[in-house]
């Protein structure tokens, strides 16, 4: 059943010729349980966060891509409106006529005709909340929306999310007739990629074109290369990139192995997620926003995919794995596992909780660092989609896990 509020906001937007389409859905008063059923819906979603200043008389709508953040010391640096608190539930219904966890721009339209013809307040309407064009709210949005071909906001009310193109949500704009600005929002990075480097040119242009072809925008992850005290092209060929985005960059070292140099990257990551990547091989495209959606909203200590073995050019599928609720990891060692470090994503708190890294100077480092992985993971979380391209990597047979599991719960007791 469409509730009142709904009703009132298509209303308004068939009476402005404005397009749109309505998908109901139970009440999602969170991002997290929101992206559950917003990842059937082809738009742009936002996360929208409504402000008061300190002195309590202005007021801001602040409107960002939903995988972002946010901190409010970083938005009162990016709105530059002096210190911030979030707006009560007075406010939000006196300014927007809205509840909490609805808040949505389509809340604007109970920002109009606030002033009389001659530019006095209306009647109930304090002077000193309005801007100087009659609005009590000012609006900021993030930039990285003016490239998004759809925009989706709950109709001010969680219960359905409404899908406009951006040119009528720019027309929608213009009908409210308030001040908006558009403003970079950089938000804390939620991917760092570290690929070990060691005498790679002939092949890193491939690794890095993949990493840099992805649907994640550039602000959400880094590219970490180390450069692991290469003599050929490697460095040159890491700069080159480096030069042309941003999000790349690069730790130089002596010669020092595998190991370090992923424990280098890894020290070095801003990232809330650590991804490994060999520096001979390759990711899928586009495959970094659906990992972005399922750690923001599952916080899984690894999220492990799925991987393909590469030979003269065709790809063919290692191995498969049933798309799955968080599953403690002790659970997952009893059954035939990829022992491959980078078939999954890390939490770096977990990792840093821990204390994992790789150890150096042992052949086959993975086959360590893997099984210690799962066996501390709390929360792991499994897709059934190919994200990593490989040449060729070894799989733990069950009398080897056996004997390594024995090994290392032999050493956790030892420590205590």
């Amino acid at each position: 059943m469409t509730s009142e509020k709904t009703e009132h906001v298509e209303a308004f937007l068939r009476q402005s010729g404005i397009e749109f389409k309505t998908h109901h859905h139970p009440p999602l008063p969170t991002i997290e349980l929101a992206l559950e059923y917003w990842k059937e819906i082809d738009s742009t979603h936002c996360k929208n966060l409504f402000f008061r200043n300190h002195k309590g008389n202005r007021h801001y709508l602040v409107v960002f891509e939903c995988h972002k953040e946010l901190s409010i010391h970083t938005l009162e640096k990016s709105l530059k409106q002096g210190k911030l608190s979030f707006a009560s539930q007075e406010r939000m219904e006196r300014c927007l006529g809205l509840l909490p966890r609805s808040v949505s721009p389509f809340g604007l339209i109970n920002d109009m005709n606030l002033t009389n013809g001659d530019g006095s307040p209306a009647e109930g309407v304090a002077a000193k909340e309005l801007f100087e064009n009659g609005h009590r709210v000012k609006l900021f949005l993030d930039k990285d929306l003016q490239n998004a071909e759809r925009v989706s906001f709950h109709p001010c009310d969680n219960t359905a999310s409404t899908v406009i193109n951006n040119a009528d949500f720019m027309k929608f704009l213009k009908i409210w007739g308030g001040e908006y600005e558009w403003i970079d929002i950089c938000d804390e990075k939620l991917i760092s990629i570290v690929i070990p480097a060691y005498n790679a040119a002939p092949y890193l242009d491939e690794c890095l074109e993949s990493c840099c072809r992805q649907d994640l925008d550039k602000g959400r992850y880094e590219i970490i290369i180390v450069n692991d005290g290469s003599t050929d092209n490697t460095l040159e060929t890491a700069e080159k990139w480096a030069s042309e985005y941003s999000n790349i960059k690069i730790i130089s070292q002596q010669n020092k192995g595998l190991s370090i140099a992923r424990n280098a990257g890894t020290e070095a990551a801003e990232g809330k997620y650590i991804m490994f990547v060999d520096s001979d091989d390759h990711i899928a495209e586009n495959c970094l926003g659906n990992i972005a959606q399922i750690c923001t909203s599952q916080t899984p200590d690894m999220l492990r995919f799925c991987a393909a073995d590469v030979t003269g050019g065709m790809a063919q599928r290692r191995f498969s794995y049933r798309n799955s609720e968080l599953t403690a990891g002790k659970e997952l060692l009893k059954e035939k596992f990829q022992v491959c470090a980078p078939f999954a994503a890390y939490r770096k708190a977990f990792l840093e909780g821990n204390a994992l890294r790789f150890f150096p100077g042992v052949f086959h480092e993975d086959n360590e660092f893997t099984p210690r992985a799962y066996y501390l993971a709390e929360k792991v979380a499994s897709i059934d989609d190919i994200i990593y391209f490989v040449k060729e990597r070894f799989i733990m047979d069950r009398e080897e896990l056996d004997t390594y599991i024995l090994t290392f719960e032999i050493l956790l007791f030892i420590i205590g």
